[in-house]
């Protein structure tokens, strides 16, 4: 990560494109590179000459030692935005922010599956997750189970199977008809929700959720799910909705995800939608 200082301006007679040495000479009111900066920091620099018709914006490592700093990214520059040669002279150098730090642009979600349920006991999506992304947002819309009230589940997939193991450390939070709040260790965990009193023969009972699955990719850590929920629970009807956080304990890269009822399969319909981000 690039090191920031405040009012950093220093000069170089370096010529040509090479790394630059600096000369430790500093306008009234700044610092020099040397008396800001700490050895071997990354740091963005502007340097240019006295009449602006060279200049150059880049990256690069300042070496104490030696006075020097490398010019090993170039943004921008006089020379259609490659390094410089620059031409015998004094020139001044500014180390800060940049264009490159201001313009950052947000991660977008990408979609990677759309999924519609048949009735069936499972939804899979066992093998979706890949290395392009870390994290995945899956969102349920309009999902059923059969006559009676039934709990919704997930489980996390290792090499495209489901892990039915006790993997699974679940913390919910709910609202509505429900009691408060439980921790427990769960081989089958609920996905943060427990909708009361669900029929598949009226068409107003469904659930939507939205799910997060986090640092998928790692091999040295766990996991983590964050579940919200929400959907109406009887014909009165009775409004409820619950949130949850699950911790799985496994190391292993996670390639997907099954969604289940606890007794019952789904009714046809709905979709679950998978994104993946970074």
């Amino acid at each position: 990560m690039p090191e920031y200082k405040d009012a950093v301006k220093d000069q170089t007679t370096t010529t040509g494109t090479g790394t630059l040495t600096i000369a430790g000479v500093a306008p009234a009111g700044a610092r020099t590179i040397a008396s800001a900066h700490t050895n071997g920091a990354t740091v963005r620099y502007r340097i240019n000459t006295s009449d602006q018709s060279e200049w150059e914006v880049g990256q690069g490592v300042w070496n104490s030692s030696i006075s020097t700093l490398t010019r090993d990214v170039v943004y921008a520059s006089s020379n259609a935005n490659a390094l410089v040669s620059f031409a015998a002279g004094t020139k001044a150098i500014i180390t800060g922010l940049t264009a490159a730090d201001m313009n950052i642009t947000p991660t977008a979600l990408v979609l990677l599956a759309t999924l519609t349920p048949t009735a069936a006991a499972n939804v899979d999506a066992l093998s979706v997750f890949t290395s392009a992304y870390d994290n995945y947002l899956i969102i349920g819309e309009g999902l059923q189970c059969g006559v009676s009230q039934d709990i919704p589940q997930f489980r996390l997939a290792v090499a495209g199977a489901a892990d039915t193991g006790s993997n699974y450390y679940n913390i919910r939070i709910s609202t509505g008809n429900w009691n408060t709040t439980t921790a427990q260790t769960l081989g089958e965990v609920s996905g943060g929700a427990y909708m009361s009193d669900w029929s598949g023969s009226n068409a107003a009972r469904v659930l939507n959720f939205k799910l997060e699955v986090l640092n998928v990719n790692s091999s040295t850590q766990n996991k983590t799910v964050l579940t919200s929920c929400s959907g109406v629970g009887n014909s009165t009807p009775t409004f409820e909705a619950r949130m949850g956080v699950t911790h799985y304990v496994n190391t292993a890269v996670v390639t997907g995800i099954r969604f289940f009822w606890n007794t019952q399969n789904f009714v046809a319909g709905g979709k679950i939608r998978i994104y993946g981000y970074n």
